[in-house]
């Protein structure tokens, strides 16, 4: 747990010699958090950083563990039933924004994973 509270501290300071208040959530829309991800693009990974070194209250965690699960099944049936399995940007940006509405630190991830798997595997998996 210290590591993670050295991270947090860590990242208050980076935030605070760029001006930024990091205390509420979005603060990456912030226009000097903007300034500072326009000179180096991987600040945005800091922002990433912070909410997941952040120490959360007990509530804070009871809530986002009944509440997120739920948020997340909603947002997979309604993709499902619009038969867009492949839109992972346009889900991705709607749960982050709907997250953020509800009061929940998040932040999209980047990546992908292609797999292609012989005849044989195939058969496998389907029965």
């Amino acid at each position: 747990m210290g590591s993670h509270m050295d991270k947090q501290f860590q990242l208050e300071a980076l935030f605070r010699e760029h001006s930024i208040d990091c205390t509420t959530l979005e603060f990456y829309n912030n226009p000097e958090f903007v300034a500072a991800e326009t000179k180096a693009p991987e600040f945005l990974w800091e922002y990433a950083d912070y909410f997941r070194t952040r120490n959360y209250p007990d509530n804070y965690v009871k809530k986002a563990s009944e509440s997120i699960p739920k948020i997340v099944q909603f947002l997979f049936d309604a993709l499902v039933a619009d038969g867009r399995l492949g839109a992972c940007p346009d889900i991705s940006l709607a749960t982050s924004k709907i997250l953020e509405k509800y009061g929940f630190w998040n932040s999209i991830q980047t990546g992908s994973l292609t797999a292609e798997l012989p005849n044989a595997c195939t058969r496998q998996i389907r029965h």
